[in-house]
């Protein structure tokens, strides 16, 4: 560890990672589904899909915001 701690615990930060990863998977499925939706040149279900992938965007960029403002808030 090379001599600090962490400044999350271990339980917190393994659920915001498994979290960050799911929420990555739901986007790259998203991306998939909005190429396909595109290459049909289904404009309106494109666009649906990438609002709600801009929505789960939002949602990690929060959790990490969390994360950071936390981790400055623990105890050296």
């Amino acid at each position: 560890m090379l001599g600090r701690t962490p400044r999350l615990p271990h339980v917190t930060m393994r659920w915001l990672i498994i979290a960050l990863m799911l929420l990555n998977g739901f986007q790259l499925v998203l991306l998939q589904l909005a190429i396909n939706s595109s290459a049909l040149r289904d404009v309106a279900t494109t666009w649906v899909y990438v609002a709600i992938s801009g929505g789960i965007l939002l949602i990690s960029v929060a959790l990490i915001a969390w994360a950071f403002a936390r981790s400055g808030k623990e105890k050296r």
